[in-house]
């Protein structure tokens, strides 16, 4: 899905990926799209898309650490 960079990232929380949309959303205080050279703002064009059920538990994690 990411390359190893990208991955890092969405490890490292700097990003999210909301369940539903599968919108990308970043920090109010961290890098955006374009520092961390993301050039896509979701992932729907995947024809593989992460489970919902995992999207929906990194997405709870990424929120309650990150607003």
């Amino acid at each position: 899905m990411f390359c190893a960079n990208h991955h890092l990232a969405f490890d490292a929380s700097l990003f999210g990926i909301m369940p539903g949309t599968l919108e990308l959303c970043f920090k109010l205080s961290g890098p955006d799209a374009k520092t961390l050279q993301i050039h896509f703002k979701d992932l729907r064009y995947l024809a593989h898309t992460p489970h919902e059920e995992a999207l929906r538990w990194r997405y709870s994690y990424w929120v309650q650490n990150n607003h």
